[in-house]
């Protein structure tokens, strides 16, 4: 198997993983809140974002990923708590 076959089944996968989680994040947000939440995807863009704005800061790959996912934990407490309910 060439190694040109290999990495496009391995974005394959890692694409439909990406698509997944998005799509179970607005499937759960609907199914118990009722409402059609669509900043579900712009969290998962705007984590990343966050995440690799530390990591070109520190450098440090754990970090990075610790604190986009905490920010973004966050606001969408913020955003359920405050705007949504």
């Amino acid at each position: 198997m060439s190694l040109l076959l290999l990495m496009s089944i391995l974005n394959g996968l890692t694409l439909a993983a990406l698509l997944f989680v998005t799509a179970s994040g607005l499937t759960l947000s609907f199914s118990l809140m009722r409402v059609v939440n669509l900043t579900h995807g712009a969290f998962y863009l705007a984590g990343g974002f966050v995440g690799l704005s530390v990591l070109k800061f520190s450098e440090n790959w754990v970090l990075g990923v610790m604190v986009g996912g905490l920010c973004m934990a966050a606001l969408a407490f913020f955003e359920e708590r405050f705007l949504l309910r």
